[in-house]
């Protein structure tokens, strides 16, 4: 190249470096870091993006967002916020109707003044009275006393096929009747709430920090779902509003679960329905901060660096799972993780809830 072609095509100002071309590193506005490296013919390589190492990491459940420029991290979050905001409009009614079921409970006495002042505030409770009848048949039929698992043979029985049936349910029922200790309370508030709600979820994972497998019950109003889902299978945006505590994130970041970025604590903007139960329980929310508001998307993207290629090597353009994490306080994006198993050819998503 010639200089003067040089100096056109860079428009950098570098005394003296068009004399003799130096590798080097330098920072133009709105562009980022810079790298210029000389090449074999007397040309020069101009890297825009010289930190980016997508691909290099040799571990498949890496957090990929720690090879992401911010660029790309700040499009996916925008894009991810934007559908979780338009998501959560689309049920609206749905909340509204939620909300004035929970007013009539009959837990909460309201004084009048109309029609007249001293009328009668109390709700009959037989809302309540059947809520609570569904969730005490339907608790004892799937946490009997000797436990909620039970083996079925397939195929042809042998005595070692029921021998190993027998120990699967035993082992299965010791482990979540006393190893997974939130299991059987969780399932009993979420009994509760399933017939009032209309629909409740479980989430099922292993959790590191306690390193073991967790069952949480997951309220309907904190699972964001696109208002044409049919089912959580082919779901292709499922949203987990998490509060965390300041300091369980802190552990997660230092543990490499998550960047280690500054995320504030922020008071929680209540839903109607959240501020109704706690208006119905007798409690308010404090004006100290101490949890975060985590946003756990489970979606489909079609990551630059990492699509998903035919045979050629070409990309195909086929969006495949992934778990997202971001702070709804500030925006940023904490990680980012594949969530299909390396060896499936198929990349079909793994299912939590």
């Amino acid at each position: 190249l010639l200089e003067e072609d040089l100096s056109a095509e860079i428009e950098l100002e570098l005394p003296g470096s068009l004399d003799n071309v130096v590798r080097g590193e330098f920072e133009v506005d709105n562009v980022g870091e810079i790298e210029i490296s000389p090449t074999e013919d007397g040309g020069v390589e101009v890297d825009f993006e010289p930190q980016d190492q997508r691909g290099d990491n040799d571990d498949f459940y890496a957090n990929l967002a720690e090879e992401m420029p911010d660029r790309e991290l700040g499009r996916i979050s925008g894009e991810l916020l934007g559908e979780y905001d338009a998501n959560k409009a689309s049920r609206q009614d749905w909340e509204d109707a939620y909300k004035d079921g929970l007013e009539l409970l009959g837990f909460t006495y309201e004084e009048r003044t109309q029609p007249f002042r001293g009328a009668t505030g109390v709700t009959h409770p037989l809302l309540a009275e059947a809520a609570t009848q569904f969730q005490a048949q339907a608790f004892n039929e799937l946490l009997p006393p000797s436990g909620p698992v039970r083996t079925t043979v397939m195929g042809s029985e042998t005595n070692a096929k029921v021998a190993q049936a027998q120990r699967v349910k035993t082992f299965m029922n010791y482990y979540i009747t006393n190893v997974m200790e939130e299991y059987t309370p969780d399932m009993d508030q979420m009994l509760f709430y399933l017939p009032l709600a209309g629909s409740t979820f479980k989430k099922t994972y292993y959790d590191d920090t306690r390193g073991r497998a967790v069952s949480r019950f997951v309220p309907a109003e904190n699972l964001i779902v696109p208002y044409e889902t049919a089912d959580l299978e082919t779901c292709p945006n499922i949203t987990q509003v998490v509060r965390m505590s300041l300091n369980d994130l802190r552990k997660r970041q230092l543990s490499g679960m998550y960047l280690d970025l500054e995320v504030l604590p922020a008071q929680k903007e209540l839903s109607e329905i959240e501020g109704t139960i706690d208006r119905i329980d007798g409690i308010e929310p404090s004006q100290i901060d101490y949890d975060c508001t985590i946003l756990e998307c489970h979606v489909d993207l079609d990551l630059e660096g990492y699509e998903d290629v035919d045979e050629d090597g070409e990309p195909t353009g086929i969006r495949v799972p992934y778990i997202v994490t971001m702070s709804l306080d500030n925006g940023q994006v904490l990680s980012i993780r594949r969530n299909y198993q390396e060896d499936d050819e198929l990349k079909k998503k793994i299912s939590y809830f």
